[in-house]
């Protein structure tokens, strides 16, 4: 059901855990500081992760980058369309070292 696979995605984010003893899930702190955020939890965790590790700034435009819409699955019309299609290839080949994978950059 969807309560099963929420309560099972926010274990997996180490928001909750199951207590053995009574096989019944309990909040981790870090779910404590998720609950507070206006964000999705996965995108929470992503912002806490990031200031703690020095690195907010970028975390937090790759938080802001995912939690909109992407612009390449609006087509306006056919024409608009294929343009969106056309530049999505162009960037989906966009130069980068042998082996590495896409940079948030290409969300912006």
């Amino acid at each position: 059901t969807t309560i099963n696979k929420a309560l099972l995605q926010l274990e997996h984010l180490q928001c909750l855990r199951m207590e053995p003893s009574s096989q019944q899930y309990r909040i981790t702190p870090l779910g404590e500081r998720l609950a507070q955020l206006p964000v999705p939890p996965h995108l929470g965790r992503l912002l806490i992760l990031g200031a703690l590790l020095g690195c907010l700034e970028p975390c937090a435009t790759i938080a802001a980058s995912l939690s909109l819409k992407s612009p390449f699955t609006v087509p306006f019309d056919n024409q608009t369309a294929y343009q969106l299609r056309q530049a999505r290839k162009t960037l989906s080949r966009w130069p980068r070292p042998e082996g590495a994978h896409s940079d948030h950059i290409l969300l912006l």
